[in-house]
C-alpha cells in the first residue's frame, strides 16, 4: 500500500516537471519576445553652438556638458532650430538654412531661403520650419519632408526672433526695426494680425500653455507680455538691460532674458516681476532651457556657454566654447535605433496565434505525459 502510495507521489511530481519543463519553454519565449519589442532608446539632450566667428557648430553633451563634435560650415552660422522628434537640427547660414541629423551629426542638405536668416522656429510637430529672413522681409516655409521652400510670406522689414504656438497653429515674428510684432496663420501661411511695441523686439517666445507671447526688447530693456487671445500687450516688464533672447522654463513660471550688455535676467511669469539678475562678462545673446527645466545656457559670453541653475537662480559656470546661437538651440534626446535582435536558435520566434497554439499544445503534452505515467 505504501508502495502503491509512493508511485502516485512519483507520478504526480513527473506531471509537474512536465508542467515546469512546459512553462519554462512559455516563459523562455515570452523573454525572447519581450527582448525582440524593446523600444527605441532615447539619449540624453544635445546642444548645437553656432560659432560665427569661426564658421563651426559645436556640439556638446548635456549630461557631461562636454563637447563631443565639430561641424565646420562653409560660411557664418547663425540661429538654431532644432524638432521635437530629435531627428533633425536647422541652422541658418547667410542665404541657406543647414539640415543636421542628429543621427550622424552631420549636415544631411542645404535648403536655399532669402537674404540673411537671423531666427528659425519647427513647428511641433516637427514638419515645417519657419525661417526669419532680416534683409528679404520674408519668411520662408520649408517643408520638413521634401526639404524645399513651399512658402515665402512678405511681412515687415527685419524680421529676427520667431516663435510657435504650442498647437502650431500660430507663428510670431519680431520685427528689429519696426518695433513690431507679425502674427501668422500656419494653415494658410497669411499674416493675420501686427502688434506694435515700439523699440527694437528681438527675441520672442510663448508659453507653454499658449496663452502669453513674450517679447524681448533690445532698445526699451523690457519684455512685451501679449495676450494671445486678444493680440493686446497686457503688462510690460522692464529688464534694466539690452534684452535680447529669451526662454520661458518647462512649467511656465519663469523667464530668463540674455542681456546684451552683460547680464541675464530673471522674471517670474506669475507675477509678471522681476526676480534676480545674473552678471555675466561678454555679450550674451541666446538662451535656452534643458528639457528638464533644471539648467538655462546662455550664448555669447567671454568665458564661453554660461550656465545657470533655475532651482537656485545662481551662475554654476561655464562649458568651454565659443558659441552666439540664437533660438532653441537645446535638443530635447536623440531618437536611438533599437538593438538587433538575439539570435536564437533553433526555435523559431512564435508570435500571436502561433504563441497561443504553442502553450494549449505543450499543456496537452503534459496532460498526456501525466496519464501515460500513472
Amino acid at each position: 500500500m505504501r508502495f502503491r502510495v509512493h508511485h502516485s507521489m512519483v507520478a504526480r511530481n513527473r506531471g509537474r516537471r512536465v508542467k515546469t519543463s512546459a512553462l519554462g519553454v512559455i516563459h523562455g519565449l515570452v523573454a525572447a519576445g519581450a527582448i525582440l519589442l524593446t523600444s527605441a532608446a532615447c539619449a540624453a539632450p544635445v546642444a548645437y553652438f553656432t560659432d560665427t566667428g569661426n564658421g563651426t557648430v559645436h556640439i556638446v553633451d548635456v549630461a557631461t556638458q562636454t563637447e563631443i563634435g565639430t561641424v565646420p560650415l562653409d560660411e557664418e552660422p547663425e540661429a538654431v532650430a532644432v524638432d521635437s522628434s530629435g531627428e533633425r537640427v536647422y541652422v541658418t547660414g547667410s542665404d541657406k538654412v543647414f539640415v543636421f541629423s542628429t543621427a550622424t551629426n552631420s549636415i544631411a542638405s542645404t535648403v536655399p531661403v532669402g537674404s540673411v536668416p537671423d531666427g528659425a522656429v519647427v513647428t511641433p510637430d516637427s514638419k515645417f520650419v519657419y525661417v526669419a529672413n532680416a534683409d528679404s522681409a520674408s519668411i520662408s516655409v520649408i517643408s520638413a519632408d521634401s526639404l524645399s521652400v513651399v512658402a515665402t510670406i512678405p511681412v515687415n522689414s527685419s524680421p529676427f526672433g520667431v516663435a510657435c504656438s504650442p498647437d502650431g497653429s500660430r507663428v510670431y515674428v519680431a520685427h528689429l526695426t519696426t518695433g513690431t510684432v507679425t502674427v501668422i496663420a500656419t494653415s494658410t501661411n497669411t499674416v493675420v494680425g501686427s502688434i506694435t511695441l515700439g523699440g527694437a523686439p528681438i527675441g520672442v517666445v510663448v508659453s507653454p500653455d499658449g496663452a502669453h507671447v513674450y517679447a524681448a526688447n533690445l532698445t526699451l530693456q523690457n519684455v512685451s507680455v501679449i495676450s494671445t487671445a486678444t493680440q493686446d500687450v497686457v503688462a510690460t516688464i522692464s529688464t534694466g538691460n539690452a534684452a535680447w533672447g529669451i526662454a520661458v522654463t518647462p512649467d511656465g513660471e519663469k523667464l530668463y532674458v540674455a542681456g546684451a550688455d552683460g547680464s541675464v535676467s530673471i522674471i517670474s511669469a506669475t507675477t509678471n516681476s522681476m526676480i534676480a539678475t545674473i552678471p555675466i562678462k561678454g555679450r550674451p545673446e541666446g538662451v535656452d532651457i534643458t528639457p528638464d527645466g533644471k539648467q538655462v545656457y546662455v550664448t555669447g559670453a567671454e568665458l564661453g556657454v554660461a550656465v545657470i541653475s533655475v532651482a537656485s537662480d545662481t551662475l554654476e559656470g561655464f562649458i568651454g566654447v565659443a558659441a552666439s546661437s540664437f533660438g532653441k538651440f537645446i535638443s530635447s534626446g536623440v531618437q536611438e535605433p533599437p538593438p538587433p535582435p538575439p539570435n536564437i536558435t533553433p526555435a523559431p520566434i512564435v508570435q500571436g496565434w502561433g504563441l497561443l497554439l504553442l502553450v494549449v499544445c505543450l499543456m496537452l503534452l503534459a496532460r498526456a505525459e501525466m496519464k501515460k505515467r500513472r
